[in-house]
């Protein structure tokens, strides 16, 4: 295997952002970190509560640098820990000393919660996890934990992408907030693209740069995507016809001896063009 070949299988380009956006992405983590850690060393040090869950790192990724994905949304965002630390807690009650088990069962129901409630958030996992492994003083704050630090964490974390989300060029957050704005503000008919319109690889390249944000999909499914919904979109205005259904039985012909005025004659008469 070539290395070209190596690499376009296990480490696949991850879009054309631009150094301005990764710039902006990398300082509004470092901020949103930064405040979640000032509140949460105002609020419960004093109380020697723990400041920080760890699975906050992993969220703040989603959050400023995929901030469009389905994975990065509020209700996904909070939900996901909220329901994966119940479980993490619960489970840690259930079997004491039994580490391994306890860790294991932990994360794949919160995976499973995540999915049934579409709160899927990968970071929840961890936070799943940091219930189970985090130690004696996490176990003996039982529920409480859900309270301080987790909700304290994901209130400050979520307000600060909410605002600097919108605040910042092209993006808009949660992602449906623009599809919404849009609606809004569209005329009837002006959002209908035109099918027939053949898009290639290069066209979506180009979209991808005009949108400079990561999106957590590729050119090659976006590709799959536009080909499917193009497919579906022309079953549905056409519906499931058969060539038999189209085709005429009073085929109009000529041979290549017929006289150029008859032909012209049944153009006419056929509004053959």
């Amino acid at each position: 295997m070539k290395i070209s070949q190596f690499r376009e299988l296990f480490a696949p380009d991850q879009g054309q952002i631009s150094i301005r956006e990764k710039i902006l992405s990398a300082m509004v983590a470092f901020l949103g970190i930064a405040l979640v850690m000032a509140v949460s060393m105002i609020w419960l040090a004093p109380n020697e509560l723990p400041w920080i869950v760890a699975s906050m790192g992993a969220s703040a990724v989603l959050l400023f640098a995929v901030p469009m994905g389905p994975l990065s949304q509020p209700w996904a965002f909070a939900g996901g820990h909220m329901i994966s630390g119940a479980i993490g807690i619960t489970i840690a009650m259930m079997l004491p000393g039994q580490i391994l088990l306890a860790a294991a069962l932990a994360v794949s129901l919160a995976v499973f919660a995540m999915y049934v409630t579409h709160s899927l958030h990968p970071p929840g996992g961890a936070t799943a996890l940091s219930a189970v492994m985090g130690g004696a003083h996490i176990h003996a704050m039982g529920y409480s934990y859900l309270l301080t630090p987790v909700l304290v964490n994901v209130t400050v974390m979520l307000i600060w992408a909410l605002f600097i989300n919108n605040l910042m060029p092209n993006r808009c957050y949660p992602s449906g907030l623009g599809a919404w704005r849009k609606r809004k503000n569209t005329v009837i008919g002006e959002d209908k693209a035109d099918i027939n319109i053949a898009i290639g690889r290069e066209d979506l390249e180009f979209a991808l740069r005009e949108m400079d944000e990561f999106l957590d999909v590729s050119e090659d499914d976006l590709s799959k995507i536009f080909a499917i919904s193009a497919d579906h979109a022309r079953r549905k205005r056409m519906g499931e016809l058969l060539c038999g259904e189209i085709m005429t039985k009073e085929v109009i012909f000529a041979s290549s001896g017929s006289n150029i005025e008859k032909i012209w004659n049944l153009m006419r008469k056929h509004r053959i063009r």
